[in-house]
């Protein structure tokens, strides 16, 4: 535990808490604009076709019909990055459930009959399925942008920008120094879905040529920034206001989300009215995004000390049937290299391709999740070859504070290493979950029964852009003591807004309840990136602290004029100012010194930081039963190190969120059948952890403020997105153990346990 704080680190009841609880927190589909209309979209019964015909006549006559879209009258706007790519209506559909016509109506009701009464003759084409099919010289070409259905390296073509490759050092050279070189395959093909309680709701809204977009929108100025150009749209002319998020997961950020924006927007522009749509549960499931596809090849090479000699390796990822962030995303998931397989020699490349499934996107562990999975796969077969305990090699290869960090996301160079040292964690999670005691050896479990057989299994994870993007946040000081943050985060669960609130009343020494924090307003904030990633605590901190501190700066430098003394003489708490050395020779209230009809504003800006690697690891023990194969989790132990805590609860909440990770090793995945159609897309068929599956779990934080920012909130970072990660791979070597075999795909299902018990037992 570090300083002692009024506020950071102590657990204070949520800005918003009361309204979750009592149920008058307001979510996308409670928002009511006069004169709503209520939008439905017709989808595509194929993978891929061709629309030969389509007559919308007579839902155009059913009454409290207000208006029809399809590719003949929609407006000529496109999705997509590098390269806007997908129309928002077209003559072809490129996954099953891809949007054929709108229909924007008085009632849902009425908008579903009347999508049922559009005729579509279609001409079937052949779909592409996979990344192998994708990649084939023979296959089909979905998009003309995308020769061969591989999306360009380039994410901005003016910033010269790439995300296709880590490529650094002479990685022959480092085999030839290798006493051990292990290679093989891994798949991530499961397509999690990342399930957050409220499926997609958007409200457009045109006044003239400006737009409003109201709904259950994660970062607004993320989808403004995407969106707006996406429809022809000045930026200035684009307005977001979010609705409270029921749970994003990632899920709810830019053009994945864009989709249903443009749906909306089109409607709402042809009816000349507002209209809202409301995915349902099972168009959640099935149209809207799931978790990124990828199979990847590596090559790394040991010495018997755990020392990387080198790593080469080309990692496939499979978009679906639209690119967005997912470019972004293998950038990010490049990063997990140098954290898991350090190393001076280095030649990682990439490809993204499209296909006819439902698209890909964002969802906790931002593209390391996929590769940490990848790389920890083959790695750990390496470990074992040369005899080495895991938690040992960790320990060994950690990135160590002035290390370089190779990062292919925003900069395509190195960053220098500011800290954490993440030894002390490993050593605390290792002695919490009696790591050394449990672990007897690769291929061996810890110990068995009559029908179970008990394993232990350890993963890492990590990635440095916790300080990623620009951030801007005002801070309005009023003269009666009142404090008002001007914040461009969203409130969608893990509690970004109150954090801010926590961080300027710190900064201020005012009472919690003093302070405000704005509803988000794009059109009455800073510019804002948003709450994604692991950035909101830094970021979005640093940028608070920075506005703050100015406010305050003015302040005193207000009163000492007043005072004839100079500012650093001067201090505030509670609305009051006082001299710092002598508190009880004057009390001046910030009324004196501002009059009522002021206030001080403080600008705040961050330009970011991509030099923390943010790190975690998790310990955990299975139970494989002998007979059905099925894997049970027994007990879960998350070591990670934050920096500094601010929300203790809300950290917690966010450790707590690990489960999802687990379940994809064994259990999460959506289901296609050969056509390409989701035949897993409920609640009874996706199968996911319950809360009363939960097994013993237990957090160890440490707090060690990373070298580079003692002007950074309070020295914290985020903590909670890659809770997801690093559990898979512990799980896959837990499995390893208890049945001697490697796996190299995900999920692991009871029947490939079953067969690896058998052959275990032929040995």
């Amino acid at each position: 535990m570090g300083k002692q704080y009024r506020y950071i680190g102590v657990d204070q009841p949520r800005l918003e808490g009361r309204n979750f609880v009592t149920g008058r927190a307001v979510y996308g589909k409670d928002e009511k604009i006069p004169g709503m209309l209520y939008g439905k979209v017709l989808r595509s019964p194929y993978a891929y076709c061709r629309i030969k015909a389509i007559d919308t006549s007579r839902a155009e006559a059913l009454p409290g019909v207000q208006a029809v879209l399809t590719y003949k009258n929609a407006p000529a706007w496109k999705l997509g990055m590098p390269i806007p790519h997908k129309k928002i209506l077209d003559e072809k559909a490129y996954f099953i459930g891809d949007g054929v016509a709108l229909v924007a109506a008085v009632s849902e009701e009425i908008a579903e009959e009347a999508c049922e009464l559009i005729e579509v003759e279609y001409e079937k084409l052949k779909p592409v399925l996979s990344i192998d099919e994708a990649l084939h010289p023979d296959s089909p070409q979905i998009y003309e942008d995308f020769p061969g259905n591989r999306v360009p390296t380039k994410l901005f073509e003016e910033a010269h920008q790439s995300f296709d490759c880590s490529v650094f050092g002479d990685p022959e050279t480092g085999f030839s120094e290798a006493d051990e070189i292990v290679e093989g395959d891994s798949t991530v093909t499961s397509a999690q879905n990342p399930l957050p309680p409220e499926p997609p709701v958007v409200i457009a809204e045109w006044e003239g040529d400006e737009l409003t977009i109201r709904g259950s929108i994660h970062a607004p100025g993320a989808l403004k920034l995407s969106s707006a150009p996406a429809m022809s749209l000045e930026h200035s002319k684009l307005r977001v206001i979010p609705s409270t998020v029921g749970a994003s997961y990632g899920s709810k950020v830019i053009s994945i989300c864009g989709q249903i924006v443009m749906y909306t927007a089109a409607l709402a522009k042809a009816a000349k009215r507002p209209v809202r749509i409301a995915y349902t549960k099972e168009e959640h499931l099935s149209v809207y995004m799931n978790r990124l596809k990828s199979k990847a090849h590596y090559k790394i090479g040991l010495k018997k000390d755990g020392t990387v000699t080198a790593i080469t390796g080309q990692w496939d990822c499979d978009c679906g049937a639209a690119s967005a962030e997912q470019g972004h995303m293998i950038g990010v998931g490049l990063i997990s290299q140098p954290i898991l397989a350090k190393t001076s020699h280095c030649n990682i490349q990439t490809s993204l391709v499209v296909t006819n499934t439902m698209p890909t996107g964002p969802y906790r562990g931002f593209g390391y999740l996929e590769n940490t999975c990848h790389i920890l796969n083959i790695l750990y077969q390496g470990l074992e070859k040369i005899g080495m305990d895991p938690v040992d090699y960790f320990k060994h290869n950690r990135l160590q504070v002035g290390d370089p960090i190779y990062h292919a996301y925003m900069c395509a160079g190195f960053e220098t290493c500011s800290g954490p040292d993440i030894l002390p964690t490993i050593q605390k999670g290792a002695e919490a979950f009696r790591w050394y005691e449990r672990f007897k050896g690769w291929d061996r479990p810890s110990y068995e029964t009559e029908d179970k057989i008990y394993a232990v299994g350890v993963g890492n994870t990590g990635q440095s852009d916790v300080g990623e993007q620009v951030s801007n946040e005002n801070v309005q000081l009023n003269y009666d003591g009142g404090v008002i943050v001007f914040c461009g985060a969203a409130e969608f669960g893990p509690g970004t807004r109150d954090v801010m609130r926590k961080i300027a009343a710190e900064v201020l020494n005012v009472q919690l309840d003093k302070v405000k924090v704005t509803k988000c307003d794009t059109d009455a904030v800073p510019a804002e990136w948003g709450s994604t990633g692991s950035r909101s605590t830094y970021s979005m901190g640093c940028a608070t602290i920075d506005a703050a501190k100015k406010a305050r700066a003015k302040l005193l430098e207000q009163a000492a004029g007043m005072l004839h003394c100079p500012p650093e003489a001067l201090d505030t708490r509670d609305g009051m100012i006082f001299f710092a050395d002598a508190p009880e020779k004057l009390m001046l209230p910030w009324i004196a010194v501002m009059g009522p009809n002021y206030s001080i504003t403080g600008v705040g800006h961050f330009g970011g930081n991509y030099s923390i690697p943010l790190q975690q690891l998790q310990f955990v023990e299975i139970a494989v039963d002998k007979h059905t194969g099925k894997v049970e989790l027994m007990e879960q132990v998350c070591a990670t190190d934050c920096g500094q805590i601010i929300n203790p609860t809300g950290l917690k909440g966010q450790l707590d969120g690990y489960f999802p990770g687990i379940d994809m090793a064994t259990r999460e995945i959506t289901r296609w059948d050969q056509d390409g159609r989701i035949v897993n897309a409920n609640m009874i068929d996706y199968k996911t952890r319950t809360w009363n599956e939960l097994p013993k779990h237990k957090n160890v934080i440490s707090e060690t403020p990373p070298s580079s920012t003692p002007e950074g909130p309070f020295g914290a970072f985020g903590a909670g997105e890659p809770s997801l990660a690093p559990g898979i791979p512990a799980i896959v070597m837990a499995i390893r153990c208890a049945t001697g075999k490697w796996f190299n795909h995900l999920p692991i299902t009871p029947g490939d346990i079953q067969n690896a018990l058998k052959e275990r037992e032929e040995r």
